[in-house]
């Protein structure tokens, strides 16, 4: 089958659970026999080609840029460019396509793919018309205007058709108070507003955890919906013993608000009282990185934690076998691979309870790791202490647990369901 896979960001030009998501389900997809193409932002130098998946064509529909205002938050204005890149190539490209698979977020590149199907389905982007330049640009402005209202009274559908079928993944669905919170009053209601509108599309959907499940049929979505457990790509098994391992806490993600990676610091701090020795080493970046170097400092922490940026997946599987345990201070996660990738080292992970966090769905309290009750510095340093505490018998249950939950979590476990989607 023809594949299309839409998404703002490529792996590992951007790195991030969605980014990796998508790179390892092109490389599968082409594994299995199929035709994929990866339509995204430029993120690599002018005239240099990216780092592509194996076998997959990747297309950069609309210009690079920052991702990220200075206050860590997602701009508007790059994810306006590429719903315009994807409206463009998808208008003229469409008809390449079997399917077309895209990720919930930005919204406008998932609103660009419904609107140009439409329009192929309604004729308005079928074949040329030179000699009608004006009725085919009224047209295509009917259909497309005609198409976003559909939807809100009928939501119904999987969206087969003439057309390219649209599977859509819902890594997240936000809350109204954390759209407010997000963007503010106005800015917020316009955000949930564009994201009940893409909810309503006739689509064939996915999503990573129960939260968000639960919250995509609050909201009104209909037809059919999986949840994904599998995301891990990787083949390590965690050791048949446990091993010795250093007093090590890594974090691994990007330096933005969400992932409240400022509050490892103080956490550090006081669990350093209880657990003699104990390091961290923080990998990634982002806007927050340089407020988290601020706080390394003053705390005198220097030659305790190590900024270590973004680095390989080797290295980043290198920590994960040396660590005590892997903390993800994360308010909000679609779904959190990072901790089936520590339990596949046999490293618990801390995660911290939170009504945005559906990591917690993926660690068991004093199993595979401890599930905080807050991110306040006593209850995250609490939590790093009760790992350590657990030693070797933790480590061998989180072995253990990955080893009972290791199919369910593959990619490959989810590549299945995703194919039938398209077909």
């Amino acid at each position: 089958m023809r594949i299309c896979l839409v998404y703002d960001c490529l792996y590992p030009h951007t790195v991030g659970g969605a980014e990796r998501w998508y790179r390892a389900l092109a490389e599968a997809l082409d594994q299995a026999g199929h035709e994929v193409t990866y339509l995204t932002r430029r993120q690599w130098p002018e005239g240099e080609r990216p780092d592509s998946p194996q076998g997959t064509r990747v297309i950069a529909v609309s210009p690079g840029g920052p991702l990220y205002t200075s206050d860590g938050r997602r701009s508007i204005g790059s994810p306006l460019r590429f719903g315009a890149g994807v409206l463009r190539h998808l208008a003229v490209h469409g008809d390449r396509y079997d399917a077309v698979h895209a990720a919930s977020f930005p919204y406008f590149s998932l609103l660009a793919a419904a609107a140009a199907r439409a329009g192929r389905e309604g004729g308005a982007f079928r074949g040329s018309a030179p000699a009608r330049p004006r009725y085919s640009r009224l047209r295509r402005r009917r259909t497309v205007r005609g198409f976003l209202l559909r939807p809100l009274a009928r939501p119904g559908g999987s969206g087969s058709g003439s057309g390219y079928r649209l599977v859509v993944d819902w890594h997240e669905l936000w809350t109204r108070v954390y759209w407010r919170e997000y963007l503010g009053a106005a800015g917020g209601g316009v955000g949930w507003l564009v994201q009940r509108a893409c909810v309503a599309l006739p689509q064939r959907a996915f999503c990573f955890s129960r939260l968000h499940e639960r919250r995509l049929r609050e909201e009104g979505l209909r037809g059919p919906l999986t949840v994904l457990e599998g995301e891990y790509a990787g083949s390590k098994s965690p050791p048949a013993q446990p091993r010795a391992v250093e007093p090590l806490v890594v974090f691994a993600g990007r330096h933005i608000p969400e992932k409240r990676v400022r509050a490892l610091v103080p956490a550090l701090v006081l669990a350093r009282e209880r657990i003699p020795g104990l390091r961290a080493e923080i990998l990634g970046a982002g806007p927050d990185l340089e407020r988290v170097r601020e706080l390394v400092a003053d705390h005198g922490l220097g030659d305790v934690v190590a900024l270590r940026g973004f680095v390989s997946p080797e290295e980043v599987e290198d920590a994960l076998d040396r660590a005590m345990c892997m903390v993800l201070p994360s308010r909000r996660e679609g779904y959190g691979v990072i901790v089936v990738e520590a339990a596949a080292a046999g490293t618990p992970s801390v995660v911290v309870l939170g009504e945005d966090n559906a990591a917690t769905e993926l660690v068991d309290d004093g199993i595979n790791g401890v599930v905080a009750p807050s991110v306040a510095a006593e209850d995250l340093a609490e939590a790093i202490v009760r790992v350590h505490a657990g030693g070797t018998a933790m480590r061998a249950s989180t072995a253990d647990w990955y080893r009972r939950n290791a199919e369910r979590l593959s990619l490959g476990h989810s590549l299945e369901a995703v194919v039938g989607a398209y077909g």
